[in-house]
């Protein structure tokens, strides 16, 4: 239905048919669903929803996520996940934030990014993937 409607050129049905798709697909846990979701929001200016979508399709199985709640006095640590290199582009203004917010904020990064985000944020810890191994950092 939601593609159907993406033919007709019917943005608002579209976009109801991917929120429904969205809530289907953590219904069942379906990963796929999910992602098919965020990304048709995407497109369709899905608001927040979009976002949620888009980060739940890409939970990894017992790795703890960040809940929203305050982060004085924790670390944060922030990955990519299933090669997404746009996401630290899309969601890099947030980055100054989180540092300010956290006692210690990590971020893993591909080696062309590094020096970038080093710059940028002098008090992130960047450390650059493949160097290091995610449970290392505790």
């Amino acid at each position: 239905s939601m593609e159907e409607s993406i033919e007709r050129r019917d943005w608002p049905a579209a976009r109801d048919h991917a929120l429904a798709l969205g809530g289907l697909g953590e219904r069942l846990g379906d990963a796929g669903l999910v992602k098919k979701a965020g990304r048709a929001l995407r497109r369709l200016h899905g608001g927040n929803r979009t976002w949620q979508l888009i980060a739940a399709s890409k939970r990894v199985s017992g790795k703890a996520e960040w809940d929203g709640s305050d982060l004085a006095g924790r670390t944060l640590l922030v990955d990519r996940r299933a090669g997404d290199l746009a996401i630290f582009f899309q969601f890099a203004s947030l980055i100054g934030p989180a540092v300010a917010a956290a006692d210690r904020c990590i971020l893993f990064v591909e080696p062309r990014l590094a020096s970038l985000y080093r710059r940028t944020y002098p008090k992130l810890d960047v450390r650059v993937e493949g160097e290091e191994d995610l449970d290392a950092v505790g």
